[in-house]
Order: C-alpha cells, then sequence, then structure tokens
C-alpha cells in the first residue's frame, strides 16, 4: 500500500468530498475516507469492519464483475444501490479505477449518491394516471351541469340524478358537512312552542339555534 501510505496521496484522499474506498486484489477493502461519514453516516472504522451493512446482498454481484473488470485494466462505471447508516437505500454511482505500485494493485472505487433520472416506471405510470383523473375532473366541472329547479339534484354525465353535494364529492376533493339554516329553521318549527322558548332564551340571531 505504497500509495496509501504517502502523506501527500493519502491527505488528498482524505480531504475529497466523494467517499473513496480501496480494495487490494484479494477484493478486500483497505481504504475508507471520512467523506463516507458525511454522506452515508459510516466512519471509516464501522466500514472497515463490517461492510455488508453498507452493500445490499443483491448488489454484491455488480459490485465484484465492476471489480474483476477494473482488475484487468479496464475503468468503469456503473449504477447501483447503497445503504446508509439509518438502514436507507440510496442510488449511487461507482467509478472504478486500478492503481498500481511497485509490489501491489489496488482497486480505487468513487461513489457518488445520486438522484434517479427517470422515476421508476410504475411511479411514472401512478403519475400519469393522477394527472389524468385530475383533467377528467376538471373537463367535468368546466361543462354545464343540468340542475333540478325545484329538488336541486344534478344530472351526471351518465343520465342519473343525484344530490349535488354527492356529485362535488364525487367528482372533487370538497367534503360536506350538514346544517341547518336559519330560514330552514323558521320554516320547520316555527310553529312550535319549544322552538320559540328557545329563540326568547337565546335571543333573535341571525344564525341558525342548531
Amino acid at each position: 500500500m505504497d500509495l496509501i501510505r504517502n502523506s501527500n496521496f493519502n491527505d488528498l484522499l482524505e480531504a475529497l468530498p466523494d467517499p473513496i474506498l480501496i480494495y487490494n486484489n484479494h477484493g478486500n477493502p483497505i481504504f475508507v475516507n471520512p467523506a463516507f461519514k458525511l454522506v452515508y453516516g459510516f466512519t471509516p472504522e464501522e466500514l472497515m469492519n463490517n461492510l455488508s451493512k453498507f452493500e445490499p446482498v443483491q448488489e454484491k454481484q455488480k459490485t465484484m464483475d465492476a471489480w474483476k473488470r477494473t482488475l484487468n485494466g479496464e475503468k468503469t462505471i456503473f449504477e447501483t444501490l447503497r445503504n446508509n447508516k439509518e438502514g436507507d437505500l440510496l442510488n449511487t454511482q461507482i467509478n472504478t479505477t486500478i492503481i498500481k505500485g511497485n509490489n501491489h494493485v489496488e482497486i480505487l472505487f468513487i461513489l457518488k449518491n445520486i438522484m434517479p433520472i427517470q422515476p421508476p416506471e410504475k411511479e411514472k405510470d401512478i403519475l400519469i394516471a393522477k394527472l389524468n383523473s385530475t383533467l377528467s375532473n376538471l373537463k367535468t366541472l368546466s361543462c354545464f351541469l343540468p340542475i333540478c329547479s325545484h329538488c336541486k339534484k344534478i344530472r351526471d354525465e351518465n343520465g342519473f340524478w343525484d344530490f349535488i353535494e354527492h356529485y362535488l364529492e364525487k367528482h372533487t376533493s370538497i367534503k360536506f358537512s350538514h346544517g341547518i339554516c336559519p330560514d330552514c329553521t323558521e320554516s320547520l318549527y316555527g310553529h312550535e312552542d319549544w322552538y320559540h322558548n328557545l329563540k326568547k332564551k337565546q335571543g333573535h340571531k341571525q344564525n341558525s339555534l342548531f
């Protein structure tokens, strides 16, 4: 590990903002820089002692393939998943290159936590479905709505008559709560003695007594 022991090279690796991981030619980690703590939450010591917490099992083969290709002199760039210390999966891009010394060969991994360029297909389908539903609702509510002049029911696009609150709840995010207005209160209970007594106790108010 002549290069890593070189103070100038070691200082450079320690100062880089991107996480750096170096493997020996047997595939064992021999160096981790402090940037891992900032990006993934692991200290260098934690990763050196237990790399399996950082590398998901399903990604091991992809990592090993890149390590072998790099060992054969090929520089690779690949996208993979890595765990942070909280257990969240992070999209990660890894660049690899080979470091050759007098008596050794080492593989340098440079990692970047990246956001996906495009959302997954399933997520896109859900988003498109929601958008189409919203556009459909807007079109429905932008047209003329037949309404009964007596009971105030709405005739929907299928020809059925429905209460206006039911119609709006189906086609929008509006939710209704029910009360009774002063005019209807007077019409329904104006002939009742208990109602007149209640009005006298509470005084004449513009709002409903209920």
